[in-house]
C-alpha cells in the first residue's frame, strides 16, 4: 500500500511495527528517505491484510493550519518518482509480518592483530615493557543481539580467545661453586611454577668452563606464555546507519573467565612445557568498544566486519610486584542469521 498524506519532499513512513527491509530498500531507491511518523490510516489496512505499506510526502508543509501550502515544484518531483514506482513495480512478494526479527545470531572468528599490557608498579615495570612483546592470538564464538527498537539493541553471547606474551629475559641463575642453576623465571605476571624436570639441562644448569663449546647462548631463550579466556559480554549497541549496508557502534563490559594458562621455554626453535603462572586471577573484567560494518546478503543472513578494542579494568594477576592489565586490538568477522 503507498498512501500520499506526509509533508515535505523526500520523506516515506511506516507505522507497523515490524518494519520490511526489502520494502524500505525498494522505496529508498526512487530517492526517498525513512522518516518518524505516528499513525495514518493505511495502518489499518496492514493490519487487516498483511500487506506492507509505506507513507510518503506530497510536498504540502503547516499542515492543519489556515498557513497549509503546497510546493508544486516538491509536488512535481514526487509525482515523477511516483510515476516511476508504478513503471518499476516491486518484483518480491512479502507480508508485513516478515519484517525484522529482534533476534539475531552472530558467527564470530577473530584473529587479535595487536595485544599489548598497561603494567602498574615501579621502575622495574619499564624493563619489562622492553623485553616483552605480545603475541598475535585468535579467539572465536557466538553471540545474540535482542532488538530493543530500531537503533538500540543488547548483545550478549559466548566467546574463547587466547592472548599471550613473550619474554626473552626472564631466566633467573644462582651460583653455586662453578656452576650457575636455573633457580626462578619471572615475567610481569609474576613467578612461574616451574617443573624443573621439563626444563633441557644445558639451561638448568650452567658450567661455564666446560660450556663455553656449543653452549646454549641464553640471550636466545624464550619464555612464551598463553592465557586462553572465556568471555561472556554484556553489550548495547546502537545502529547509526541501518540499511542493507550497515554501521554500528558498541560498548559495554566483557568477563572473561582465565580457563587455561602454560608457560613455554623456546630454544633453537624448540618448546618445552615447563609450567604455567601461579598467581593469575580467576576473573578479569574487560571494557570492549567496536565498530559494527555489516552488508545484507540476503533477509535472513549479513556478513559482518567489526574493529574491536578491549582493555582489562582488572589484573590479570594478583599478589605480584606489577599489575598486569591486557589490551588488545582484535578484528571479528562473522554471520549473523536474523530469526
Amino acid at each position: 500500500f503507498i498512501e500520499l498524506d506526509r509533508r515535505g519532499q523526500d520523506d516515506y513512513v511506516n507505522y507497523n511495527s515490524m518494519e520490511n527491509k526489502e520494502v524500505e530498500e525498494y522505496i529508498e531507491e526512487f530517492g526517498f528517505v525513512k522518516a518518524n511518523g505516528s499513525i495514518s490510516d493505511v495502518k489499518i489496512f496492514t493490519e487487516s491484510s498483511d500487506i506492507p505499506h509505506v507513507n510518503l510526502s506530497t510536498g504540502y508543509y503547516y499542515e492543519h493550519t489556515s498557513k497549509e501550502i503546497l510546493k508544486i515544484d516538491e509536488y512535481d518531483i514526487i509525482k515523477e518518482r511516483l510515476i516511476n514506482i508504478l513503471v518499476d513495480p516491486p518484483t518480491f512478494n512479502v507480508k508485513a509480518s516478515e519484517g525484522k526479527s529482534k533476534y539475531g545470531s552472530y558467527k564470530n572468528l577473530h584473529p587479535i592483530f595487536w595485544s599489548e599490557k598497561y603494567l602498574k608498579g615501579n621502575l622495574e615495570s619499564m624493563k619489562l615493557n622492553n623485553t616483552e612483546n605480545a603475541l598475535l592470538s585468535y579467539g572465536g564464538g557466538v553471540d545474540v543481539n535482542y532488538h530493543v527498537s530500531k537503533r538500540w539493541s543488547i548483545q550478549s553471547g559466548l566467546y574463547f580467545s587466547r592472548i599471550g606474551q613473550v619474554n626473552n629475559d626472564a631466566l633467573n641463575f644462582k651460583q653455586e661453586n662453578d656452576e650457575y642453576l636455573l633457580y626462578s623465571i619471572n615475567t610481569s605476571t609474576g613467578d612461574i611454577n616451574i617443573a624443573f624436570e621439563k626444563v633441557p639441562n644445558d639451561i638448568r644448569k650452567i658450567n661455564p668452563q666446560k660450556d663455553t663449546i656449543g653452549a646454549v647462548d641464553i640471550g636466545n631463550v624464550k619464555i612464551i606464555q598463553n592465557f586462553d579466556l572465556f568471555e561472556v559480554p554484556v553489550m548495547i549497541k546502537y545502529s547509526v546507519l541501518n540499511k542493507r549496508f550497515g554501521i554500528d557502534l558498541s560498548g559495554g563490559l566483557s568477563p572473561a573467565y582465565v580457563v587455561n594458562n602454560n608457560t613455554y621455554l623456546e630454544v633453537d626453535n624448540n618448546k618445552h612445557d615447563i609450567g604455567s603462572s601461579e598467581n593469575l586471577n580467576p576473573i578479569i573484567v574487560n571494557t570492549t568498544f567496536a565498530l559494527g560494518l555489516n552488508y545484507g546478503i540476503t533477509k535472513k543472513l549479513t556478513i559482518n566486519f567489526e574493529p574491536t578494542f578491549k582493555y582489562s579494568l582488572s589484573p590479570i594477576n594478583k599478589n605480584s610486584e606489577f599489575y598486569y592489565h591486557p589490551y588488545y586490538f582484535s578484528w571479528y568477522t562473522g554471520i549473523r542469521y536474523n530469526f
